[in-house]
C-alpha cells in the first residue's frame, strides 16, 4: 500500500488531539473574489531534526496550485520548523473547505485542520459603468518590404549578370563577323600580328607559336590556291609548292622555296622533336612565312568581275548582318539599363513609390500635384487642398457646404459651417466645449446614411496645428455592394470645432489600404485655420 492511499485512509481518523501535532496550517484571508490569489503555508514544528516528507501532489481540491515554493527549514533554540508554501486559486463562487493536509514524520503522519473559504463573485453595475461594443477584428496589412528588397536585390545581380554575358556574347560575334570580312590575305597579316606580342620562354612556348605560324600559312593557302594545304604535312606542302613552281602556277624562286622549307622544318622539330630555339629564331622564320603569304598574294592572279560581285555582295549582306546585331544590342542594352535604374531606384525610394509614380496612382498624383490654398465661408477657414472645394447647395441660408469628390473616392473630403446645434455642446456659451459621446452618435448617424456599415469609432479631443481645439472622431466602416468582394474597408476622420455661435465639420473618408491617403489628410490638417475676422 503506498503512502498516499495510506494519507487517505488514515487522515481521515487519526488524531492528535491527545498531543501537539507541530503542524499548522495558514492562510492570508479566509473570504475572497472569484480568480484571487489565495496563499496557503504550511508550517511543522519539531523538537529535533527528524526525517519530514511532505506529499509530492497535495489535494487541495475544489482549488487549483498554481504556485508551489521549496521547502524552507528555521533552526529555533529548542525547535525546528519545516515552512511549505502554495498558491490556490478559484473562479466558482460558492462555500468551500481546503481539507486536511498530513505531512510524514519519521513515517508517521501529522493531520492539519481544514479551513473554510468563501468566494464571492465581483459585482458589476451595469447602470453607473458605462458599456461599449465588442470591438470588430482589425485587420492588419501584411508588410512585404523586406521580401520585396530581397527580391530586387536578387534581380539586379540577375541584370548585371545578363548584361555581363549579353556584352561578351556580342563581342565574340561581332568580332567573328568582323573576320567574316576579311580576306584571307588581310586575316592571315593579321594572325601574324598577334604573334608579335606572344612571349617565347620554354618548349611550350615555342610549341604553341609554331603550331599557330604553320595554321595560318596552311589555312591561306587553302583559300587563296587549289592546294589541299590543310591535309597535308609539311612535306606534303612543299612537293605541293614545287609542283606549282614547275606548273608555272605560283612563279615564285628556288631561294624562296629553301627558306620555307628550312621553316617548316624548325617547325616540324620544335613540335616533335621538342627542340627550342631562340627568339631571334622564331621572329625570323614567322617574317619568312609573312613574305611567303605577301609574295602568294602578288603571284595570285587578278580576281575576275564576277568574283569582285560575289566579295562585294557578301561584304553588305555581312554590313546589314553586323549593323542588326549591333541595333539589337542597342536595344537590349537599353532596356536592360532602364530595368537597372529602376531597380536601383526601387532599393533607394522604395518598391511602392516607384511603382506608383509610373502608374499614376490616383493619391500618389495627388500628393505630387500643385495644391491650391482657399478660403471657404465664414467664419473663414483657410484650407490646402489638392483640388478647389466645390460648393454644394444647402437647404439653409446660414449654411455652407464644401466638398472635393464622391465617397467611394480614392478620397473625399467635405467642409460644413452651420448654426451651432446645442445638442453637442456642453452649454450654450459662445466657447462651449463639444459633448464627444452626442457628436459620435451624429457621425455614426451620418456614415448609416452615406452605406456605411459595421462602423467602429473612436473620438478624443485634439489640438490643430494652429491652435484651435477641436474633437477629432476617427473610425472605420465598410462600404460597396452586399458582396464581401464588392465590399471595401474605408478609414473616415471628423473634425468638430465650435466657434462664436457656429460649428465648423471638415470630414475626410478614404480606403483603409490607401498608401498616401493618410498622408494626404494629414497635410490638409496642418493647413487648417480659423481666420479670426469680422462677419461680412
Amino acid at each position: 500500500m503506498n503512502r498516499g492511499l495510506m494519507f487517505m485512509l488514515l487522515g481521515s481518523f487519526l488524531s492528535f488531539g491527545q498531543s501537539q501535532t507541530g503542524l499548522e496550517v495558514k492562510v492570508d484571508t479566509t473570504e475572497l473574489k472569484i480568480g484571487e490569489l489565495l496563499n496557503l503555508t504550511l508550517e511543522l514544528t519539531i523538537d529535533s531534526l527528524a526525517e519530514v516528507e511532505f506529499p509530492a501532489n497535495p489535494r487541495f481540491a475544489p482549488f487549483e496550485v498554481i504556485e508551489e515554493s521549496l521547502l524552507d527549514t528555521i533552526k529555533a533554540q529548542s525547535h525546528y520548523t519545516f515552512v511549505k508554501k502554495y498558491g490556490l486559486i478559484q473562479f466558482d463562487s460558492g462555500n468551500y473547505i481546503i481539507p486536511q493536509q498530513a505531512v510524514f514524520v519519521n513515517g508517521f503522519i501529522q493531520v492539519s485542520d481544514s479551513i473554510p473559504i468563501r468566494v464571492n463573485t465581483v459585482v458589476v453595475d451595469t447602470l453607473q459603468q458605462p458599456m461599449f461594443d465588442i470591438k470588430p477584428f482589425v485587420e492588419m496589412s501584411r508588410n512585404y518590404d523586406r521580401l520585396i528588397r530581397i527580391i530586387l536585390y536578387v534581380l539586379l545581380g540577375l541584370f548585371v549578370l545578363a548584361g555581363m554575358i549579353h556584352t561578351y556574347v556580342f563581342n565574340k560575334q561581332q568580332k567573328k563577323l568582323q573576320e567574316l570580312g576579311l580576306s584571307p590575305f588581310e586575316k592571315a597579316l593579321k594572325d601574324l600580328k598577334k604573334l608579335e606580342t606572344q612571349q617565347l620562354a620554354s618548349q611550350k612556348d615555342y610549341k604553341e607559336f609554331y603550331t599557330q605560324l604553320v595554321d595560318i600559312l596552311r589555312h591561306y593557302l587553302d583559300n587563296e590556291t587549289d592546294i589541299d594545304a590543310l591535309e597535308s604535312t609539311s612535306r606534303e606542302l612543299l612537293d605541293k609548292l614545287n609542283q606549282y613552281q614547275k606548273d608555272k602556277k605560283l612563279p615564285l624562286d628556288s631561294q624562296w622555296m629553301d627558306s620555307l622549307e628550312r621553316a617548316l622544318n624548325n617547325a616540324d622539330m620544335v613540335k616533335f622533336a621538342r627542340m627550342q630555339l631562340n627568339p631571334q629564331m622564331a621572329q625570323s622564320d614567322k617574317e619568312l612565312v609573312q613574305t611567303t603569304v605577301i609574295d602568294v598574294r602578288e603571284a595570285l592572279p587578278e580576281p575576275t568581275e564576277e568574283e569582285l560581285k560575289e566579295t562585294q555582295a557578301f561584304q553588305i549582306t555581312l554590313a546589314k548582318k553586323k549593323k542588326k546585331q549591333q541595333l539589337i544590342y542597342g536595344l537590349s542594352s537599353f532596356f536592360g539599363l532602364l530595368v537597372i535604374g529602376l531597380v536601383i531606384s526601387m532599393l533607394v525610394y522604395g518598391y511602392y513609390p516607384v511603382r506608383d509614380t509610373l502608374l499614376g496612382y490616383p493619391t500618389k498624383r495627388m500628393m505630387q500635384s500643385d495644391w491650391i490654398q482657399s478660403e471657404y465661408g465664414w467664419p473663414s477657414v483657410q484650407l490646402t487642398t489638392p483640388q478647389v472645394l466645390i460648393r454644394q447647395e444647402t437647404a439653409k441660408q446660414e449654411e455652407s457646404f464644401f466638398e472635393l469628390g464622391v465617397v467611394g473616392d480614392r478620397f473625399y473630403s467635405s467642409l460644413y459651417h452651420g448654426p451651432f446645434d446645442p445638442e453637442i455642446a456642453t452649454d450654450q456659451d459662445s466657447i462651449a466645449q463639444p459633448n464627444g459621446e452626442l457628436f459620435i452618435e451624429k457621425v455614426s448617424d451620418q456614415i448609416q446614411e452615406l452605406g456605411g456599415r459595421n462602423i467602429f469609432i473612436d473620438g478624443n479631443q485634439i489640438s490643430l496645428p494652429k491652435g484651435d481645439q477641436a474633437l477629432s472622431i476617427e473610425g472605420r466602416f465598410d462600404f460597396g455592394g452586399d458582396a464581401p468582394t464588392q465590399t471595401n474597408r474605408y478609414d473616415f476622420t471628423v473634425i468638430l470645432i465650435l466657434f462664436e455661435q457656429r460649428q465648423i465639420n471638415l470630414k475626410m473618408i478614404y480606403p483603409s489600404d490607401d498608401r498616401y491617403a493618410s498622408e494626404i489628410k494629414n497635410r490638409i490638417l496642418e493647413s487648417f485655420e480659423i481666420q479670426n475676422q469680422a462677419e461680412p
